[in-house]
């Protein structure tokens, strides 16, 4: 980890535990409004629970929407299709009350009964107040419950602007308010290098005794 931070701009070395290089210019994350942080944050759960459900399970800190997700995969110019939660992704139900402290319990321990000894991936942007209510109570959960690492994967743009900086450093600050001490970010697409990634952030998180 600390050589990946070693080779960063010095405006990001530090910012998160673990840190992947920008995405290529044919993976570029688009500016992030509601529906695409939901997409992007779909897509990645979609891509991991299929491509890498042998080692992770999935926790998304947002209700699933699915006609969101996997859009350019699944329709035709001008369909809209509602895709169903994935197996191996977990999300809170859109009805749920965000103050119950129990349905949290629920869904954590939904999640444990599916995990079999594999980490568990939380996706999130942590860009909306949503995610963050819901992050700072799941976390804490996840990391009581969870029979191996507890891994976060921040999405976020991918620009080196001050403007950028300055979302990415105020979103890894919430991250670091709920307990959060490392971050897979803005990964590649490419299931080895994700599956890679992944890896890395996890024995990270095994060093630290979390």
């Amino acid at each position: 980890a600390a050589a990946v931070a070693n080779s960063l701009p010095r405006s990001l070395a530090g910012v998160c535990g673990v840190w992947l290089a920008p995405l290529s210019q044919e993976e570029s994350l688009p500016q992030t409004t509601p529906i695409d942080s939901k997409r992007l944050a779909e897509d990645t759960a979609a891509r991991i629970a299929a491509q890498l459900g042998d080692e992770f399970i999935v926790m998304l800190l947002a209700p699933w929407v699915g006609d969101a997700a996997g859009q350019h995969d699944h329709q035709e110019a001008g369909e809209s299709q509602q895709l169903p939660l994935p197996r191996g992704v977990f999300a809170p139900s859109p009805s749920m009350d965000m103050g119950d402290d129990e349905l949290y319990s629920v869904l954590v321990q939904q999640l444990m009964d599916e995990c079999h000894e594999r980490s568990v991936v939380v996706i999130t942007t942590f860009e909306s107040i949503e995610e963050r209510t819901i992050g700072r109570r799941l976390y804490s959960l996840l990391m009581e419950a969870a029979p191996t690492a507890v891994l976060v994967l921040l999405l976020a743009p991918p620009g080196e602007s001050e403007e950028d900086m300055e979302l990415l450093t105020a979103r890894h600050d919430a991250l670091l308010a709920i307990g959060c001490e490392h971050a897979v970010v803005n990964p590649s697409t490419d299931p080895e290098l994700l599956r890679a990634a992944l890896g890395t952030a996890r024995l990270v998180a095994e060093l630290h005794g979390r």
